[in-house]
């Protein structure tokens, strides 16, 4: 069996209308293998304060100094959305400034 395109692009227009409509941003997944498009939807503990990326839904423990030296001590907040693959930010892990993804 094979969707025709009108059933494909009716199909993403209804997942990216429910995904924005629940409070979740519609973008690129960067897997065009699997499926191009993903709803990155709001995580419920974002701004929580924290020490490790453990503690976070996001698995992303944001600094809250994004110059602080690597391998010092630092608190950070959890990330405000579920997916942190496209987040740019320096990173908390066991209470250290551990490293930053973006240059």
């Amino acid at each position: 069996y094979f969707a025709t395109l009108n059933q494909i692009n009716s199909q993403f227009a209804s997942n990216k209308k429910n995904c924005e409509d629940n409070g979740g941003k519609w973008g690129a997944s960067g897997q065009t293998w699997s499926s191009p498009y993903f709803c990155n939807e709001p995580a419920k503990d974002a701004g929580k304060s924290c020490t490790d990326s453990s503690g976070c839904e996001s698995s992303l423990c944001e600094a809250e100094s994004q110059t602080a030296k690597i391998g010092s001590n630092g608190t950070g907040k959890c990330y405000g959305w579920k997916s942190s693959i496209f987040a740019c930010s320096t990173r908390i892990e066991k209470g250290l400034i551990e490293y930053g993804i973006c240059p």
